[in-house]
């Protein structure tokens, strides 16, 4: 198997090749400056918030007056109505941090050891999921709710799940235009899964981001033309459409590697930082994936800036634990926020079960976070 060298160390720096190497050596989490990683969490966190609060509006947004639904088509408020522009800055921020854990690696990268890493940090987590969507199928999903709790919960849970169904769904192998009936967040971890186990391949393009991003760009016009749907692609109707998808995708990990592979970099400051901000908000307001993925690489800089009052705010301790359970987050308000519906519908109002799953999806993450996702993680850091 062919090996991908990180940064290389000094000679007086070698490590002893018969210890073994730091576990900060591995993770971005755990190495380089912990606040400006800490910060990167933090967004990470607010992007799985931004997830949550985009299907909590599917509940209620029959309950809008016209204004409101005007703010949420044409102001940076849209991003409670779309969630896209969070999946794609997930996308963004993946690239980033993956490739930074490789250039800080100090020794040759298996690409075997690294998706057997990637894979059990990533799955394991999806498979609970799963499981305890569809335990709470079986359970509550006796006659479903009608329409006016929207189009999550209208999509979601159509049947109970045979074994083939559960199956598909933790192999991350199902298609078609609302896939993933037991959890439909997991369309976007069919991407970050597939694209994370060859990130390493990025090392290939040091000293020459620009060529990566050329490529990429250009992945991405060819699965446009091969049927992926510009600003709208998810999954795709057929599992090859699924690989088209993905194709379509890599130009944000692309976005967020480059940045990695120009490191070390100045930070936004003065009246560049104003312009970046109005930068983002305009993205958060428009439909374009690209802008989205330019406005994701200004978010990135913005964190990173250790003097600037928005990174110093991304290291409150409520945030950071928020980026902690962002993963566990995302995958476990889906089942939190249908099970409510199925329970409540006709003994609570919608904007109250609404509200219900935001406030349950939190604690619900951190149980999900310390009996699943924290041992999945510390199994692959053991790998």
């Amino acid at each position: 198997m062919q090996q991908f060298q990180g940064a290389a160390p000094r000679a007086s720096t070698r490590p002893d090749p018969r210890a073994r190497p730091p576990l900060s050596a591995f993770f971005p989490a755990l190495s380089g400056p912990r606040d400006r990683i800490a910060s990167l969490d933090a967004l990470r966190g607010l992007a799985a918030l931004m997830v949550v609060l985009h299907h909590a509006n599917y509940m209620v947004v029959s309950h809008w007056g016209p204004a409101m639904l005007w703010a949420l088509d044409w102001t940076p408020l849209r991003v409670l109505k779309a969630g896209r522009p969070a999946v794609v800055f997930f996308f963004v921020l993946s690239g980033y941090v993956l490739t930074l854990a490789l250039l800080r690696q100090r020794r040759p990268v298996s690409l075997v050891n690294w998706a057997a890493r990637r894979t059990f940090r990533l799955l394991p987590p999806v498979f609970a999921s799963v499981l305890l969507s569809a335990g709470l199928c079986w359970w509550l999903a006796g006659e479903r709710p009608i329409d006016d709790l929207g189009l999550l919960v209208a999509v979601s849970w159509r049947d109970p799940p045979d074994v083939v169904a559960l199956l598909r769904h933790m192999a991350l192998l199902d298609s078609g235009d609302y896939a993933y009936p037991m959890n439909i967040v997991l369309w976007s971890l069919v991407h970050e899964w597939r694209v994370s186990l060859v990130v390493p391949l990025v090392l290939l393009f040091r000293g020459k981001a620009a060529l990566l991003l050329g490529i990429a760009l250009l992945l991405r016009s060819a699965a446009i033309a091969a049927g992926a749907e510009e600003d709208a692609a998810m999954t795709g109707r057929a599992l090859h459409s699924t690989v088209v998808a993905t194709t379509y995708f890599l130009f944000a990990f692309a976005a967020g590697a480059a940045l990695a592979l120009k490191e070390p970099l100045d930070t936004l400051a003065g009246s560049v930082r104003w312009a970046a901000w109005a930068a983002v908000a305009a993205a958060a307001a428009s439909r374009s994936d690209l802008a989205v993925v330019g406005a994701s690489v200004l978010l990135i800089l913005l964190a990173r800036g250790e003097g600037g009052a928005f990174a110093r705010r991304l290291r409150w301790p409520a945030l950071r634990w928020l980026g902690r359970v962002s993963y566990s987050l995302y995958l476990v308000h889906v089942p939190v926020a249908l099970a409510l519906a199925h329970a409540l519908h006709g003994h609570l109002p919608a904007p109250a079960i609404a509200a219900l799953t935001v406030v349950l999806a939190l604690p619900a993450a951190a149980a999900f976070y310390r009996v699943v996702e924290r041992p999945a993680l510390l199994l692959s850091r053991r790998l």
